[in-house]
């Protein structure tokens, strides 16, 4: 066998290793996710669900800066994990993103409570979690905001409590609330929360949709963006050096 037809052929099977590696790495490391659901179904401040969303998700932002403090700030993942004979299942990741380094006049930064409208279901908190334990229904949220039927708190009620049961800076928690409904969709609004710190309680309505208030690389575009930057150097690489085997 010839020098040239050897290389070519370490340059095919180098070809086939590069991309073998690089699938292989972009599936162990691009995290898993669910579809989110389409523009489509977002009011100013409200998302609607039917049965055909089942396994979609959504992600509500809240934030305020308090008079010469941080921003405190949280994170809601929603996902439909059921839709089916007039009963919604939607599960919920509560993210308390307020930094942990700020000033100790502000800390405790504890998350207490979250309030949802929902017209014309009946709530429940099947699978509470470990701060976000207890529900209300109606939620008599604090703070002028009205309509909310499924409010979950970690405090004495949707109005607050001790701020060391509440969700601390820099930590999350899960629950699922359940919703009967009288059709065959679900509006959700309002999408309140109500905060307790070291300088005041602050009651928060809904800062965005699916988009944070800061825009920031989603964490699969840049897993996508590593596997082609990887499997691009592999095949620069595989190709100096055939280069230099047939011009030898």
């Amino acid at each position: 066998m010839t020098g040239e037809k050897r290389g070519t052929k370490r340059t095919r099977w180098g070809v086939i290793a590069g991309i073998t590696l690089s699938i292989a790495w972009g599936s162990l490391t691009l995290p898993s996710a669910h579809a989110s659901l389409t523009p489509s179904d977002f009011g100013p401040s409200s998302v609607t669900i039917n049965s055909s969303d089942v396994g979609d998700s959504f992600t509500t932002f809240w934030s305020y800066t308090p008079a010469g403090e941080p921003t405190i700030s949280a994170k809601g993942t929603f996902t439909v994990q059921s839709f089916t004979n007039g009963i919604m299942d939607l599960s919920a990741v509560i993210q308390n993103t307020t930094p942990t380094n700020g000033p100790t006049t502000l800390y405790p930064v504890s998350l207490m409570s979250l309030g949802i409208s929902a017209p014309g279901t009946t709530d429940s908190l099947p699978t509470p979690g470990s701060n976000f334990s207890h529900f209300s229904a109606p939620g008599n949220f604090p703070g002028g905001f009205t309509g909310i039927n499924d409010c979950v708190y970690a405090g004495n009620g949707c109005s607050g409590g001790s701020t060391n049961s509440g969700l601390q800076a820099g930590n999350s928690d899960s629950f699922t609330s359940q919703f009967v409904l009288t059709s065959n969709s679900v509006t959700l609004s309002t999408f309140a929360v109500k905060f307790q710190t070291g300088v005041g309680s602050f009651e928060l309505g809904l800062t965005s949709f699916n988009n944070p208030p800061s825009s920031t690389p989603e964490p699969s575009s840049l897993w996508l963006l590593g596997t082609g930057l990887f499997a691009t150097l592999g095949f620069m690489v595989v190709r100096r050096r055939t280069s230099r085997q047939v011009a030898s």
